[in-house]
């Protein structure tokens, strides 16, 4: 568990104009953090639907 707790992942860079607007988005991938408990259940479901049948048996 540690190892995710320490992992860093490549967001996009945003620059934004004066007043808060968003002008661009610098990325070599483009990536977004959303933290856990903003991910809906219905996409939880969808991400484990789609794994193979022993997703819960590993780690």
């Amino acid at each position: 568990m540690g190892e995710l707790q320490d992992l860093q992942i490549a967001e996009s860079s945003i620059i934004y104009d004066r007043e808060g607007n968003e002008l661009y988005k610098i990325f070599k991938e483009k990536r977004t953090y959303v933290p856990f408990e903003d991910i809906s259940e219905n996409m939880i479901n969808a991400i484990i639907a789609i794994e193979d049948k022993r997703y819960w048996e590993n780690p």
